[in-house]
């Protein structure tokens, strides 16, 4: 016999309805003893109730397999399973027993009653211990870890609500894919939390702060188990530092505040899984919901003195405020003021760069120009509002020419000017004139 003959595995066809092929084998006992016809009629119900119960929970954990042990003690995993294959063949070295049975095996042995054994009332409060013994039966096997934290450097770190995947990285020349099966210990505690499954990907909560071991065991078909171990930092979570700036503390009104939160911070949670929200008066009535965003914005159409409110709350519902004031103040429109210089015969310089404002600089004021306006009527610019505030030009026709310029500020008050100016004919044209006179 071999030394992992006591470790071999039986995968029955039954799937879920495993124990019901176990009580069966028991009633044909009943049957055999002489059974009353009523007694077979209970039976057969108590039959069919467990089919319907069976079939309506989740399979991934109800197909079994039926390990021996190298004591001797039969010991039911439910698992996915791929047929009823070697029950009682192949030497008959494996056999099937339930909670009554001893085993035929060295040893013998008793049914142990696995963690999550769906059959069995009151099993989750049991345990089954882990196989000391390991046999090496795969080249690689290692644990990948992505948790649920959008940007999260450390995937081996989180807080009591991070979901942590857990991933088989498993390499093998011997066995194909879909071949291998898999098993989680998430604390290494000996007590499984899993069953052995060709579930490759698992998914866990660590309810607790504190370090832990997550362990994978690899099984093939031989019975032969190799394992691996990863570590897990599971940190308390505590509120975030609410912290942020505005682009500036006192404007006029209408105008537009820009409000930066990217200045908060979490020791838990990357900013990317940090979420905002305001409120503009300080009412203590937020204003906007949250949002991931940290650019917001804010246009104050009364003046008055605003005390802004901003909380942060991280994924797991902890929140901090911060608060600033901004002023914003009454306001009147820009001055405008012109000046016009010949720089040649024909050619002239116009400036507007002496205009100002008491709150927009005059790189943020916009210009634009009428060279030749000729009254209230008169609404064609020849130019569209820019932040040129110089231009240089010539006429072609001489006479007294009404130059306009407009201002505008950041809150879109405008003021205007003008500037008048007599441009002299050209020399060809007073010519003509003689001409057509003399004519």
């Amino acid at each position: 016999m071999s030394p992992n003959e006591f470790k071999g595995y039986d995968k029955p066809h039954f799937d879920s309805r495993v124990k019901n092929v176990l009580q069966i084998d028991n009633i044909f006992r009943i049957l055999a003893r002489g059974a009353t016809v009523l007694t077979v009629s209970v039976i057969l119900a108590l039959v069919f109730s467990a089919v319907t119960r069976a079939a309506t929970t989740n399979d991934l954990f109800l197909v079994p397999m039926v390990t021996l042990t190298s004591k001797g003690a039969a010991v039911l995993q439910p698992q996915t399973g791929d047929g009823y294959g070697a029950l009682n063949g192949e030497n008959n070295r494996l056999k099937a027993v339930n909670s009554s049975q001893k085993s035929e095996y060295i040893g013998g042995g008793t049914y142990i009653v696995p963690k999550y054994d769906a059959f069995a009332k009151g099993s989750a409060s049991m345990t089954v211990k882990l196989e000391q013994e390991m046999v090496k039966n795969v080249d690689w096997v290692d644990i990948q870890v992505r948790n649920n934290l959008a940007g999260s450097i450390d995937q081996l770190a989180g807080t009591t609500k991070t979901i942590f995947t857990f991933t088989a990285d498993v390499t093998s020349k011997d066995y194909r894919n879909g071949e291998l099966e898999y098993r989680w210990d998430f604390e290494n505690d000996s007590e499984v939390d899993s069953y052995f499954s060709k579930v490759k990907s698992i998914s866990h909560v660590y309810p607790l702060p504190g370090d832990y071991q997550v362990k994978l065991e690899v099984l093939d078909k031989k019975g032969q188990v190799s394992w691996a171990l990863k570590s897990i930092h599971i940190a308390a979570n505590d509120a975030p530092m609410a912290n942020f700036i505005v682009n500036k503390n006192t404007a006029p009104k209408n105008s537009i505040f820009r409000f930066d939160t990217s200045y908060s911070s979490d020791n838990q949670y990357s900013k990317a899984n940090l979420a905002y929200r305001f409120d503009w008066n300080g009412d203590g009535k937020f204003d906007t919901n949250f949002q991931n965003k940290t650019i917001w914005s804010h246009l104050f159409r009364d003046e008055g003195n605003y005390q802004v409110i901003m909380e942060v709350r991280d994924p797991e519902g902890l929140t901090a405020k911060a608060a600033l004031t901004v002023n914003v103040l009454d306001d009147i429109a820009p001055e405008a003021r012109l000046s016009v210089e010949k720089i040649g015969e024909f050619r002239y310089k116009f400036d507007g760069s002496q205009s100002s404002d008491d709150y927009t600089p005059i790189r943020s004021l916009k210009f634009r120009w009428d060279f030749n306006y000729s009254g209230p009527d008169d609404i064609v610019f020849d130019s569209n509002w820019s932040f040129s505030s110089k231009y240089n030009g010539f006429y072609r026709l001489g006479g007294t020419k009404t130059v306009r310029l407009q201002v505008m500020d950041e809150q879109g008050f405008i003021s205007e000017t003008f500037a008048q100016i007599e441009v002299a004919w050209p020399e060809n044209y007073l010519n003509m004139a003689v001409e057509v006179l003399g004519a």
